[in-house]
């Protein structure tokens, strides 16, 4: 028994590993005129750290203009990278030997399914609203947002233009509730389940979720707890397309907030945010405020 565990967990370590290595992150000191060295946040998900990638160098001077331009290539490697998770879910889930390629046995988006999915929101919103009262108290959930800002600022830019922007917030929940669930869930999730008991196996998954989001300590935290709440509705339900529904529509929501307080800053203040300034000491250039976790 306890070797037929191990040998899970080995083949699960294996599965996610490239996601773990790319998505580590790379802090550094960066320096502007008439500032003093402050720390600068460099990492993400796998994803966005694909998205930044397309993006003019954080040490390059911040324009408005230079980054809306880099926008729509900036959304279709986020989009690329996160809907190459379906396959990738299915394959693995091939090798681990779960059901349904990775949405599991009893998949179904029926009228309660999106209903619970949404209500399962919810509490997700008052965490983050908590969080946000929070903040100012706490440095380290000032780099969270400063990390979701970065990232929000490269998939959305920094003019307001509702259209675009609500239609790509739609594209990216639908791409990253769909590739993470189906492959933390539906796959990795349902193979420690048959050896761990559930769990264990939500315990499990939930811990390599928050692996690959290790953008600061905090946000692989808070990406823990988020993977612990979709894993036990889950393993509540049955039904991998609830805390999909719940997974999606969250970070689509918490990206157009987030797009929100990006727009109502000056070129200067989304200069710091590109590049990922953060003086734990003063908070008055709303540089990192109105910022929600995106997961």
């Amino acid at each position: 028994m306890r070797s037929s565990i191990i040998v899970l967990l080995f083949r699960i370590f294996i599965a996610v590993l490239p996601f773990i290595l790319v998505s580590s992150p790379r802090p550094s000191m960066a320096f502007s005129p008439g500032l003093s060295p402050r720390l600068v946040i460099r990492g993400s998900t796998p994803s966005i750290r694909v998205a930044l990638s397309s993006m003019p160098s954080p040490e390059e001077k911040y324009s408005d203009d230079v980054v809306s331009g880099s926008v729509k290539k900036t959304q279709f490697l986020f989009l690329v990278t996160q809907f190459a998770l379906v396959p990738i879910a299915a394959l693995i889930s091939l090798a681990l030997n779960t059901e349904g390629y990775g949405l599991g046995a009893n998949f179904s988006i029926d009228p309660s399914s999106v209903k619970m999915g949404l209500v399962s929101c919810l509490p997700l919103f008052a965490v983050v609203g908590i969080l946000e009262v929070l903040e100012p108290r706490f440095p380290a959930l000032a780099r969270v947002s400063a990390a979701t800002q970065q990232a929000v600022l490269s998939l959305l830019g920094p003019y307001p233009r509702w259209g675009n922007a609500i239609v790509a917030s739609i594209l990216v929940g639908c791409a990253a509730g769909l590739g993470e669930e189906m492959l933390f869930r539906g796959v990795l999730q349902s193979a420690a389940v048959q050896k761990l008991g559930s769990t264990g196996g939500v315990v499990v998954a939930s811990l390599l979720f928050g692996a690959v989001h290790l953008s600061t300590a905090l946000y692989a935290v808070i990406a823990c707890i988020a993977g612990l709440y979709f894993g036990s509705l889950y393993a509540w339900t049955g039904n991998l397309a609830i805390p999909l529904i719940c997974h999606g529509v969250y970070d689509a929501l918490a990206l157009l907030w987030a797009h929100r307080a990006i727009v109502r800053m000056t070129e200067s203040q989304r200069g710091d945010v590109w590049l990922g300034v953060v003086d734990d000491d003063d908070d008055e250039n709303g540089t990192i405020k109105g910022g929600s976790s995106m997961v």
